[in-house]
């Protein structure tokens, strides 16, 4: 699960988790060492182990429609909720991870990758 060190938030005033998959085969999403995140629309999604953490308060909880997870293809497949589901402060990133520029429709994607229809 995810976890952040107490030592972390302390140190900044900034940390940026958004835009994020989070997908859980049945672990929780978070650390139970984790400090507590502040909370903020943070706009994750959150899939296979129930709702997600009360700190991201836009976060999705549901299948990111993946093109082949059991092959580590994340792409999105069309109808994915994390399509145009981003934060805006992501637009920081201006490509995902191949390379393809962000936003290619109304928003950035939730995720590594930007759906290309």
């Amino acid at each position: 699960g995810l976890l952040v060190s107490q030592a972390a938030l302390d140190r900044s005033t900034t940390i940026l988790f958004m835009s994020n998959i989070i997908v859980s085969t049945g672990e929780p999403y978070e650390s139970s060492d984790s400090a507590t995140l502040p909370a903020g629309e943070r706009a994750n999604l959150f899939y296979g182990n129930g709702a997600p953490p009360g700190w991201d308060t836009s976060a999705l909880n549901a299948d990111p429609l993946f093109v082949d997870p059991a092959v580590f293809d994340l792409h999105l497949q069309a109808g994915s909720p994390a399509i145009d589901g981003g934060s805006g402060e992501v637009t920081i990133l201006s490509s995902d991870f191949d390379g393809t520029t962000r936003p290619q429709g109304a928003a950035c994607d939730i995720g590594a990758y930007e759906f290309i229809p």
